[in-house]
């Protein structure tokens, strides 16, 4: 009798565990834009390792639409449907992409490390579901701009009329889906290398551009010698 106890005990604690682990999986954060990391998609699902956010200076223009999602019809009983619940998600993306890049150009570290990266890219949209309080800040204002108040710390800051009314944080709300871009490199009129655009994962750089900042410069070098 003690051992079939203990045999359902371990059963439950092993389910139990179970449960408590595919909970967390699926409530992992995303990453809020600006991130930089390494990103794979795959079939089910996305995997991701962040390395960190950038560092700004300057406000980053930004660009958001509401999104209305219904939910599905949940059937509770036989005969009776669950009402359906609807919901608004944010879409937003770096709006003004050629500030970004001036501004990772500017950072020596940064620049210096995405050269050696040559497989990380950045979070440059995101879909966020926010409360309904936050929802209203959005509605109300003009603009929206990435901003950096704190180290490691990007924000969205919301303005009217050209002056801010409101700073709203990542943490604000619940990120559903990511997209990021990848790097293009080149050479600039000093002939460094530097981050000439930024392009989905899947798509080729333009002309005299190259995913890798080694191969642009190696590329460089050669019509140099030509």
């Amino acid at each position: 009798m003690r051992m079939t106890s203990l045999c359902v005990l371990c059963l439950v604690l092993f389910g139990a565990c179970n449960s408590l682990k595919y909970t967390t999986q699926s409530q992992k954060v995303l990453p809020e834009l600006g991130t930089i990391g390494l990103f794979k998609d795959f079939v089910l699902q996305q995997s991701y390792e962040e390395k960190g956010v950038v560092s700004i200076k300057e406000p980053v223009r930004l660009q958001w639409e509401l999104q209305n999602v219904q939910k599905r019809q949940l059937f509770q009983k036989k005969d009776s449907i669950k009402k359906r619940i609807d919901s608004v998600l944010i879409a937003i993306n770096i709006l003004d992409q050629m500030n970004l890049i001036g501004q990772i150009n500017d950072d020596k570290n940064t620049i210096e490390y995405l050269k050696k990266a040559e497989d990380h890219q950045i979070v440059t949209g995101t879909t966020i579901h926010f409360p309904n309080e936050v929802l209203g800040h959005f509605k109300m204002a003009d603009e929206a701009y990435l901003v950096q108040n704190k180290v490691s710390t990007l924000s969205i800051e919301l303005r009217k009329d050209n002056e801010p009314v409101q700073t709203i944080e990542f943490t604000d709300g619940t990120i559903t889906d990511i997209q990021t871009s990848a790097f293009c490199w080149g050479q600039n009129r000093k002939r460094k290398i530097v981050v000439f655009d930024l392009t989905p994962p899947n798509e080729s750089c333009n002309d005299d551009t190259y995913r890798s900042a080694k191969k642009a410069k190696k590329k460089h070098e050669f019509h140099i010698f030509k």
